[in-house]
């Protein structure tokens, strides 16, 4: 079975971020599994075409965690 992708990826500062199908929400029923498909996302090195390490943090915490972060609207 293949996974949804989102039609366009997002390419920016050397990296491709795409979204794909298939990660269950933990935070909206008591059985992960049957939480809501939220996605996962892609980041890709285009240079090397490599995974690239990333942290998917919340917004309302990023800041704390990265104050130099800006969060686009």
């Amino acid at each position: 079975l293949e996974k949804a992708r989102a039609e366009s990826p997002l390419e920016f500062s050397g990296f491709r971020i795409e979204w794909e199908a298939g990660r269950a929400s933990a935070l909206d029923t008591a059985t992960i599994q049957d939480g809501r498909d939220i996605g996962n996302l892609i980041i890709t090195n285009l240079q090397t075409g490599a995974d690239a390490v990333h942290d998917l943090t919340f917004a309302f915490v990023a800041h704390a965690f990265h104050p130099e972060l800006t969060i686009a609207k």
